[in-house]
């Protein structure tokens, strides 16, 4: 099977490999997204790490939290409202 960087055409980034200054970014950057997550409301907030951070499929998020796939969307959506209005403004 593909990885998904072959598949995709995406390049593997190690780390080691990174400037200092990027890395020191990215962490700065994981440290805000985590301090905005915290404001998302958690039925929100669980089915956004599933899908984005735990890369778990809509059908998976239904099943473990015990929602209708339908629901999947509107909670993404909701859930990413609320982040974006937790995010500094102007974060990238």
């Amino acid at each position: 099977m593909e990885s998904l960087e072959a598949k995709e055409g995406f390049d593997a980034v190690d780390p080691a490999q990174q400037q200092p200054d990027a890395l020191v970014l990215m962490g700065e950057n994981a440290l805000i997204l985590a301090e905005a997550l915290k404001g998302v409301p958690e039925r929100y907030r669980k089915v956004v790490e599933d899908f984005y951070l735990k890369g778990s499929t809509q059908q998976e998020i239904a099943d473990r939290h015990g929602l209708k796939i339908g629901s999947i969307g509107v909670y993404l959506d909701r859930g990413l409202k609320a982040l974006r209005e937790n995010l500094p403004e102007g974060w990238p």
